[in-house]
Protein backbone atom coordinates (compact mmCIF):
# COMPACT_ATOMS: atom_id res chain seq x y z
CA UNK A 1 0.00 0.00 0.00
CA UNK A 2 2.56 2.60 0.88
CA UNK A 3 4.76 1.78 -2.22
CA UNK A 4 1.50 2.88 -4.56
CA UNK A 5 1.15 6.08 -2.30
CA UNK A 6 4.85 6.83 -3.35
CA UNK A 7 4.63 6.04 -6.82
CA UNK A 8 1.26 8.28 -7.03
CA UNK A 9 1.88 11.33 -4.55
CA UNK A 10 4.29 13.88 -6.72
CA UNK A 11 7.87 14.83 -5.09
CA UNK A 12 9.09 17.65 -3.67
CA UNK A 13 11.31 18.26 -6.52
CA UNK A 14 8.88 17.69 -9.63
CA UNK A 15 6.39 20.25 -7.50
CA UNK A 16 8.70 22.68 -7.52
CA UNK A 17 9.91 22.91 -10.97
CA UNK A 18 6.15 22.86 -11.87
CA UNK A 19 5.08 25.66 -10.46
CA UNK A 20 8.77 27.48 -11.04
CA UNK A 21 7.70 26.95 -14.84
CA UNK A 22 4.26 28.89 -14.45
CA UNK A 23 6.00 31.45 -12.93
CA UNK A 24 7.85 31.71 -16.17
CA UNK A 25 4.37 31.42 -17.83
CA UNK A 26 3.15 34.65 -15.67
CA UNK A 27 6.27 36.33 -16.56
CA UNK A 28 5.76 35.98 -19.90
CA UNK A 29 2.46 37.11 -20.02
CA UNK A 30 3.08 39.60 -18.18
CA UNK A 31 5.46 41.12 -20.42
CA UNK A 32 3.69 40.63 -23.24
CA UNK A 33 0.68 42.41 -21.73
CA UNK A 34 2.29 45.61 -20.69
CA UNK A 35 5.25 45.65 -23.35
CA UNK A 36 2.75 44.92 -26.44
CA UNK A 37 -0.93 45.59 -25.57
CA UNK A 38 -0.77 48.20 -22.68
CA UNK A 39 1.70 50.33 -24.31
CA UNK A 40 0.07 49.95 -27.28
CA UNK A 41 -3.43 50.50 -26.79
CA UNK A 42 -3.85 52.50 -23.77
CA UNK A 43 -3.46 56.60 -23.76
CA UNK A 44 -3.07 58.49 -20.94
CA UNK A 45 -5.33 61.50 -20.10
CA UNK A 46 -7.22 60.67 -23.03
CA UNK A 47 -10.33 57.92 -22.64
CA UNK A 48 -11.59 58.91 -26.06
CA UNK A 49 -8.18 58.04 -27.93
CA UNK A 50 -7.78 55.28 -25.68
CA UNK A 51 -11.27 53.62 -26.93
CA UNK A 52 -10.86 54.14 -30.49
CA UNK A 53 -7.30 52.24 -30.11
CA UNK A 54 -9.12 49.62 -28.79
CA UNK A 55 -11.85 49.65 -30.92
CA UNK A 56 -8.99 49.27 -33.70
CA UNK A 57 -7.46 46.83 -32.33
CA UNK A 58 -10.21 44.42 -30.79
CA UNK A 59 -8.63 40.95 -31.73
CA UNK A 60 -5.69 42.09 -29.42
CA UNK A 61 -7.46 43.09 -26.71
CA UNK A 62 -9.26 40.70 -26.65
CA UNK A 63 -6.39 37.73 -26.56
CA UNK A 64 -4.95 40.30 -24.12
CA UNK A 65 -7.77 39.72 -21.75
CA UNK A 66 -7.77 36.01 -22.31
CA UNK A 67 -3.79 35.53 -21.32
CA UNK A 68 -4.50 37.72 -18.67
CA UNK A 69 -7.03 34.97 -17.09
CA UNK A 70 -4.58 32.22 -18.04
CA UNK A 71 -2.04 34.23 -16.20
CA UNK A 72 -4.59 34.22 -12.97
CA UNK A 73 -5.31 30.59 -13.43
CA UNK A 74 -1.46 30.11 -13.08
CA UNK A 75 -0.79 32.41 -10.19
CA UNK A 76 -4.13 30.09 -8.63
CA UNK A 77 -1.66 27.00 -9.47
CA UNK A 78 1.42 28.23 -7.94
CA UNK A 79 -0.65 29.08 -5.03
CA UNK A 80 -1.75 25.69 -4.53
CA UNK A 81 1.92 24.31 -4.98
CA UNK A 82 3.23 26.31 -2.81
CA UNK A 83 0.43 25.33 -0.28
CA UNK A 84 1.29 21.64 -0.98
CA UNK A 85 5.13 22.24 -0.47
CA UNK A 86 5.52 24.51 2.45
Amino acid sequence: MQMDQARTAASPRVLARFGGALYLVIIAIGMFGEAFVRGRLIVPDDPAATAARIRAAEPLWRFHIAAELLLLVCAVVVLWVLFVLL
